[in-house]
């Protein structure tokens, strides 16, 4: 489970009151903001990569630390839209780095590839030359490797193929069937609304409205869309 309680902070042109929710094992919530820069601090705090000056972020119970919420979380960031590697490693080659550096299972690795219907001759090809897409394949079966209970991401499927965003989209639902918990951090509510079991609007700092999957199917998506993120 994910908790985040009576979170507070403010600079930068960015404000969050006593702000809290909880994201429950097995559930996909989205949390939406068009605050320029809200999801990257929400994202790095969560990451225990910037500090949180306010309330506390937890992992099953566990309040983030320093570098430490690696090992509750798989974190999932927005890549650019170019991989801007000047080597002439395969990517193979930068796979079986990851692997090794990280004392990772390759069994999981190649499971997670098998999944999204990796295809093996990508492997060979230079990481600089191979398509965004399957870099974040090859990405994903890196950072899923590890068996952790909840899952934080951050735009990541934003710009993406419409083919791979179908293979994440099916691999975040089996992550979220075996249990985990998703909180998936975007302004993004038209990809939202097709994989969320809930959604969250941040605005003025605050939380301002919640629905459900069953909600949203109810709702004009546009409309949404123009109240709490315009």
């Amino acid at each position: 489970m994910i908790a985040i309680r009576d979170l507070g902070f403010s600079g930068a042109g960015l404000s969050l009151h006593r702000f809290g929710l909880e994201v429950r094992n097995g559930e996909i919530f989205f949390l939406l903001s068009s605050e320029e820069g809200m999801t990257a601090r929400l994202f790095g705090m969560a990451g225990g990569f910037l500090p949180i000056p306010e309330g506390a972020i937890a992992f099953d119970g566990e309040d983030v630390r320093p570098w430490r919420a690696v090992e509750r979380s798989a974190f999932l960031e927005k890549i650019s839209d170019k991989a801007d590697f000047e080597t002439e490693a395969s990517l193979g080659d930068w796979l079986d780095f990851m692997i090794d550096a990280c004392s990772l299972s390759r069994e999981s690795c190649i499971e997670t590839l098998v999944r999204m219907n990796f295809s093996e001759r990508d492997l060979k090809k230079r990481v600089r030359e191979v398509e965004m897409d399957v870099f974040k394949m090859v990405y994903l079966a890196v950072e899923f490797a590890r068996d952790r209970p909840n899952v934080v991401i951050h735009d990541f499927c934003r710009g993406g193929e419409k083919n791979f965003e179908f293979r994440f989209d099916r691999l975040l639902v089996r992550k979220r069937d075996e249990g985990k918990a998703i909180l998936y951090l975007t302004e993004d509510i038209f990809y939202a609304a097709q994989i969320a079991d809930r959604i969250g609007f941040i605005k003025r700092g605050q939380l301002l409205f919640e629905a459900t999957a069953d909600d949203l199917r109810e709702m004009d998506i546009q409309q949404l869309h123009m109240r709490f993120l315009t």
